[in-house]
């Protein structure tokens, strides 16, 4: 019989809801209906379709205390067939909560009990099956369910070698089952009653029983209890010292295990092929999803990247407006003009060359027809790259305000002594967020009584470009030792060193800049600055490779 398509579960839902209106509290209609379902379902293994029908029953409105107590057995019992045995449990206990102890709930109450008593023994818990097939005993009149919660108890007075106690509960639960019908059920009992005859010594007794095992499994066509039968009857005979009988059970006990295997490997490849047919319809429905996802997010995406443009485009309109007007300013001072137009030509030198990059890259990116068409993986990644940018561009703008900033300065005069030590650790705290982002240590090693009268802007920006560059490629969890002497500040850093090639050309302005060792990039104007300011005041910055990793940088006072 074909699986009932999701059409249909859906149908039963809403029949379903439609009935509910109709009964009491106390009425169980549509719990029928959600039982005998499960139970079709349970038969045909298809688990599944088990797992939806249970989603689309806990979805019910004004579920009655009765309900959910049956809702919880059925779920924890699904639970346990897809080998989920501790939420299997959780979900039992769940159950129990709705269960008092008026009568119309003792089914219920009973097989939950019996349910965690059958996975605790499936897991090997045998001490805690036993408790909880107990008072499962205590409750109401002894029930079809009642057949494997007597082979537990059975089971934990073998095993405590209660031998006669172990043979009255395995007699109980044969007497369950001529009560019911169900005879196939037998063999396993006799089986399990055969091995406890043989440890008590009576081997004919269990050679008797364990025939009628196997006898029973052959008829009703149980391989497996057909093999365990047969794989007991060999140790009795073993036990009884009947060794010829013994080997000649062997060989077939090796045909059957041959046989039984070859119908499980087929048996595996069918649930093989149904999970793969299954996961290609969740990969369709998950498909469908995205879509309508990705429709429903059409205008916020839109309007994140309308954003982003806009704020490049203040910035850079800002940026304008502040060069003109610092142009402009500038102007009155005759003796200056030819150095401001000088620096002019600098500065929209660096832009030129150094913020048509993002700019054009946010102009294509924008333009892209994959953002056009909103798909949400250009989107992602467009977005992301648009905050690098956006990143990139502010630290490139810090450096030009700086430069500007000094180069405005007709010539630095003659200030009053400062503490270096000072200086250096207020840069270090400005930078705390680099620094602990790849958990960098800094170790200042000189005296916080040293002064000079450097002047403290162009050394407080010297320094901080090069603990920047130091951050940028130091090793996580690495050190930044900064030390001075003979006016002599030094940064020593312990990460990548600088290459060979690069070594001699490191203060040129056309330099292309390196990536850190979390890949991250920059414009290259940060050492060109401080090598020019530091020149412009009568000081000199050098840079060496260390002998074992990383660089050492050194600004030399005058």
């Amino acid at each position: 019989m074909r699986e009932k398509s999701p059409i249909f579960l859906c149908f039963l839902l809403f029949f379903l809801i439609g009935i509910s209106s109709s009964y009491g509290q106390n009425e169980s209609v549509r719990l029928k209906i959600f039982m005998d379902e499960f139970s079709r379902l349970e038969s045909g293994q298809k688990f599944d379709s088990i797992n939806l029908l249970t989603v689309r029953f806990s979805e019910l409105e004004n579920l009655t205390q009765y309900e959910k107590a049956g809702f919880y057995l059925y779920k924890s019992i699904y639970y346990k067939r897809i080998s989920r045995y501790e939420e299997a449990i959780a979900i039992s206990r769940q159950g129990l909560k709705y269960c008092d102890d008026t009568n119309s709930f003792q089914l219920f109450k009973k097989r939950l009990l019996i349910n965690i008593a059958d996975i605790y023994f499936t897991i090997l818990k045998y001490d805690e099956a036993n408790r909880y097939a107990v008072q499962a005993k205590k409750i109401g009149t002894d029930g079809y369910h009642d057949i494997d919660n007597y082979c537990i108890t059975g089971y934990w007075f073998e095993i405590n070698k209660k031998y006669s106690k172990s043979i009255a509960e395995y007699e109980q639960a044969l007497h369950l089952i001529r009560q019911y019908g169900n005879i196939c059920k037998s063999a396993q009992v006799l089986n399990k009653m055969a091995v406890v005859y043989c440890k008590e010594g009576n081997y004919k007794k269990g050679i008797i029983l364990v025939d009628k095992a196997i006898s029973l499994a052959d008829s009703c066509q149980e391989m497996v209890n057909s093999i365990n039968a047969r794989k007991s009857k060999y140790d009795i005979l073993r036990a009884s010292k009947k060794y010829k009988e013994a080997t000649e059970l062997y060989d077939t006990i090796i045909l059957l295990d041959g046989k039984y295997a070859f119908n499980l490997r087929n048996e595996k490849l069918d649930e093989l092929e149904a999970k793969y047919q299954n996961e290609l319809k969740t990969q369709k429905n998950a498909s469908l999803s995205l879509i309508n996802k990705k429709n429903n997010g059409v205008i916020n995406r839109q309007r994140i990247i309308l954003y982003c443009s806009i704020s490049v485009i203040v910035i850079f309109l800002l940026l304008v407006f502040f060069l003109i007007k610092f142009y402009r300013k500038q102007r009155a001072a005759n003796k200056e003009l030819q150095r401001l137009n000088l620096l002019n030509q600098k500065i929209f030198s660096v832009i030129s060359h150094d913020f048509k990059g993002p700019i054009t890259t946010l102009k294509l990116m924008l333009s892209n027809d994959a953002v056009k068409e909103n798909e949400d993986n250009a989107v992602g990644a467009y977005l992301k790259e648009i905050g690098l940018q956006l990143e990139q561009s502010d630290a490139m703008l810090e450096s030009l305000l700086d430069w500007a900033k000094t180069e405005l300065k007709i010539k630095a005069g003659k200030q009053n002594p400062y503490s270096i030590h000072a200086l250096v650790s207020e840069v270090a705290g400005q930078l705390k967020s680099k620094l602990d982002e790849k958990e960098l240590t800094v170790s200042i090693s000189f005296d916080t009584k040293t002064q000079t009268d450097f002047p403290q802007e162009v050394l407080k920006i010297v320094f901080r470009n090069i603990m920047s560059n130091a951050i940028k490629f130091s090793n996580p969890k690495s050190v930044i030792e900064i030390s001075y002497l003979d006016n002599k500040l030094k940064v020593r850093d312990y990460g990548k060193g600088i290459p060979k090639n690069k070594l001699d050309k490191l203060f040129n302005q056309a330099i292309s800049p390196g990536l850190g060792t979390f890949h991250e990039s920059g414009f290259g104007i940060g050492l060109y600055l401080s090598y020019e300011l530091m020149q412009k005041n009568n000081g000199v910055i050098t840079v060496e490779n260390n002998e074992d990793v990383g660089c050492t940088f050194s600004i030399v006072l005058p």
